[in-house]
Parts: C-alpha cells; structure tokens; sequence
C-alpha cells in the first residue's frame, strides 16, 4: 500500500513538470533547446481528469489508513514539446502513453505503453523519473524496476 501511495504522489508531481531537452525537429537535422512538459490525467469511471496533487494526497490518505481499496489505476502521461524558431514559439508532436499500475501483493505492476508520437521522452526513462521521485520523498520509499518491457508499439 505504502508503495502505491508513492507512485501515486509521484505521478502528481511529475504533472506539470518542466524541462530542457534537446530535441530534433522533423523539419531540421540539428538539435535545438526545447521545453518538455508533462501532463498527468487519471482515469475516474469514464472520464479522465488532470491528476494534480489534491487528488493524489487524498487518495494516497484514504489508501494508507484502509478507507478505500485502489489495486488499479489508469493514467494517460502525453508529453509536450515547444521550442523557438524566428521568434516564435513551435510546438512540436506530443508523446502520449497510458500507464496502468496495478498493486499485486507488496509490488505494484506498471504497465506503459505508447498511444502516439516518436517517443522522443522512451517510456523507460517516464518510468525511472518516478522511482526517483517516488524514492527522495519524505520517508524514503526503496523501489527498484525489475523488469522494463516496452513490448511492441502500435
């Protein structure tokens, strides 16, 4: 549960995180500095709705204290590009994957896979930032990625 209750607050900070990357657009051969931003929405019954971090500390409360019984999440991850060119601002092809953690025992499954894009930000490294998220909270959570398939992609 306490692992769940992790990965959960993670996912809320990983939405709207920020960064620079380097990228390379479709139209150009060279690198240029761009901003990755993701974006975090949870599945709730039949809608999705951004996972910000009032939604992830209720439930993770409800989960720790035996209130609620979460042992499957779905989250939809798209992850946003832009960078300037002349002046303006370009958008580049969003990243979009769904990812389901499902709690088994004491480990949690995660499962990603790829909706669209050119994977310019590989499910692997998504998956580790929220180890190393999950890991530097208060009360060190200790995980470890035994496996990391992407298995194939549409």
């Amino acid at each position: 549960m306490r692992l769940m209750a992790g990965l959960l607050i993670a996912l809320s900070k990983l939405n709207r995180y920020t960064d620079l990357i380097k990228l390379v657009p479709g139209h150009s051969k060279t690198p240029v500095e761009a901003t990755r931003r993701f974006e975090i929405l949870v599945r709730e019954r039949d809608k999705w709705r951004l996972y910000d971090s009032s939604r992830a500390l209720r439930e993770s409360f409800m989960l720790l204290n035996g209130m609620t019984e979460v042992t499957e999440r779905e989250f939809s991850i798209t992850v946003k590009y832009s960078y300037e060119r002349g002046g303006r601002i370009v958008t580049a092809k969003y990243d979009r994957y769904s990812l389901s953690l499902k709690l088994r025992g004491e480990e949690v499954v995660l499962k990603m896979e790829r909706i669209s894009g050119v994977m310019r930000t590989a499910p692997e490294d998504i998956c580790e930032m929220l180890v190393e998220i999950a890991s530097s909270q208060e009360g060190g959570i200790s995980i470890s990625l035994r496996e990391i398939s992407c298995g194939e992609t549409p």
